[in-house]
């Protein structure tokens, strides 16, 4: 099992990476903070979420190196 860290984001990290996030799926501060708080009770559906989003990447990541080729 993957173990995450739920501890409270430091305004840095919040502005650096989640700001992005939020931004691009037009979701609140707010909003992704208590989806954050949620996945802190259920680490059990966090991590295959997290699973599914890492595997979803990785193939994007394989199919644009082979279209760059």
């Amino acid at each position: 099992a993957i173990s995450y860290n739920y501890g409270n984001l430091p305004e840095t990290t919040w502005k650096r990476d989640y700001q992005f996030i939020c931004n691009k799926h037009k979701v609140s501060k707010e909003t992704f903070e208590s989806a954050l708080n949620y996945y802190q009770s259920h680490p059990d559906r966090y991590s295959r979420v997290m699973e599914k989003s890492i595997t979803r990447l990785q193939k994007l990541q394989v199919k644009r190196q082979s279209e760059a080729k």
